[in-house]
């Protein structure tokens, strides 16, 4: 096997591993975007576990300040389309549909 097989080989495996790393980059911006704007309090929300479910749903979890200031802890939210209509629920303390979504 000569340096230009391999140079092949290395290119034809990387390639793709480089789309699905930007395609997974878009996907969690986008998401913290959707989220973002139906806080509260966006700055600093701090997010974990985003991820895409078999159903296409976006979820994860938001960590956010209330109007004092103060985190509130980590509540589930998802995102059902990231492309047109969004529909963005994020988890309160009575209602927990999010959760419910995500845990299918």
């Amino acid at each position: 096997m000569n340096r230009r097989d391999i140079l092949f080989i290395v290119l034809i495996t990387t390639i793709p591993l480089g789309v699905l790393a930007i395609a997974r980059y878009q996907t969690v911006h986008m998401t913290e975007d959707a989220i973002n704007a139906k806080l509260t309090n966006s700055h600093g929300a701090k997010f974990k576990n985003i991820r895409r479910t078999t159903t296409g749903t976006i979820c994860g979890e938001v960590n956010a300040k209330n109007k004092n200031g103060e985190y509130q802890g980590f509540r589930f939210f998802y995102v059902s389309n990231l492309a047109e209509k969004q529909t963005v629920w994020i988890d309160n303390d009575s209602a927990y549909l999010a959760y419910k979504v995500c845990s299918r």
